[in-house]
Parts: structure tokens; sequence; C-alpha cells
């Protein structure tokens, strides 16, 4: 099943949410069942669907990736989110990122970080 992205985004701000776009890097390792998002096709996308922000940390981000989600999340004021991916393959690990990364992400939902 397959979902509008901006039919998704519209629903989630008329709900009073934050859209960010989950592990838009996943595709680099799984084309077949994810689009791997390019800083040039985040451009794309956000000229037609307001976007919050992105999942900048995520597993399987390398970290040359991480830093070029990073740094357009930056440069283009979204919001940075972090994903552990506790409902992955059994046996692994969720991974614990610093609430301290996505800090403007948590206030913006309420919630303060010290």
């Amino acid at each position: 099943m397959s979902w509008d992205m901006r039919e998704t985004v519209e629903t989630v701000h008329q709900s009073g949410g934050v859209a960010i776009m989950a592990h838009p890097g996943r595709g680099e390792r799984e084309p077949q069942e994810f689009t791997f998002y390019t800083p040039d096709l985040l451009d794309q996308v956000r000229a037609e669907i307001p976007l919050d922000g992105i999942e900048v940390y995520y597993p399987t981000h390398p970290p040359e990736l991480v830093e070029t989600y990073l740094a357009y999340a930056q440069q283009h004021g979204l919001l940075i989110g972090a994903g552990s991916d506790s409902h992955g393959p059994p046996g692994r690990l969720p991974i614990k990122y610093r609430a301290q990364l996505c800090r403007h992400l948590l206030e913006r939902v309420g919630i303060e970080v010290q």
C-alpha cells in the first residue's frame, strides 16, 4: 500500500502535527523498497510539499549521509529527527540518540530538552 505524500502532510498539518520525512537515505541500500532522497530530490519534493523536517539520524545512514542531511536540514531551516529503528529485525537493538540532537523537533511538540 502506498500513500500520497502531499495528502499525508496536509492531514498531519491539519491535525496540528509535524511532518518529518522518515529515513530518506534508506533507499541507498534498499532501492527496490525505498526511494533514496538526494538533496536535489529533497528540493523537488519540498517545492511541492511543505515538509517540516527530515530524519537525519537513522541506524543505516552512514556518517557521510548523516552529515549531508544535517547540513541540508540546517541550510533550509528544517527540523531534525532521529529514529532508533526499535521495530527493526529481531535481535537488533535500537540506537539511543541523544535528545539534544532533535531539540527543536522535541520542543515543537512540547517536550523540553535540558
